[in-house]
């Protein structure tokens, strides 16, 4: 859990600092553009090389919170499926020690969906929830 919520952190982080590259980049060809209209060749030429500069780190941190975001996937799907086994386990162990007599009162359709809709409900909030609570 621990993996995927720093995972996931990065992610945003990384997300967030695109518009802040964009809006140097954008300054960067204003001042460019700028500098053309007074006929300034080196400054031109300099602001072009740093817009560049920022279009690469731009594709570098979309493809870092691509990659951390499927980590990001990974480590909390993991996570919720363990978890859910261990869940299924437990409540299947829980139900062969109950005594017979637990079964002619309790019906099998209700003890079927604790054993699944409840279980997988537990499991999607681990996998998705949780990742939209920190979003």
């Amino acid at each position: 859990m621990a993996l995927g919520l720093t995972l996931l952190v990065g992610s945003q982080l990384a997300s967030t600092a695109i518009p802040i590259f964009l809006q140097w980049a954008v300054d960067m060809a204003q001042t460019g553009y700028e500098a053309s209209q007074a006929g300034n060749t080196i400054a031109v030429e300099t602001a072009l090389n740093e817009v560049i500069y920022y279009a690469v780190y731009i594709v570098l941190l979309a493809i870092l919170s691509m990659l951390l975001q499927m980590g990001m996937r990974w480590a909390l799907n993991s996570m919720a499926r363990y978890v859910e086994y261990d869940m299924r386990v437990a409540y299947f162990d829980h139900l062969l020690r109950l005594p017979p007599s637990f079964y002619n009162h309790m019906p099998t359709g209700d003890l079927m969906a604790r054993a699944t809709n409840d279980i997988q409900a537990i499991r999607m909030f681990l996998a998705f929830g949780v990742r939209m609570i920190v979003t």
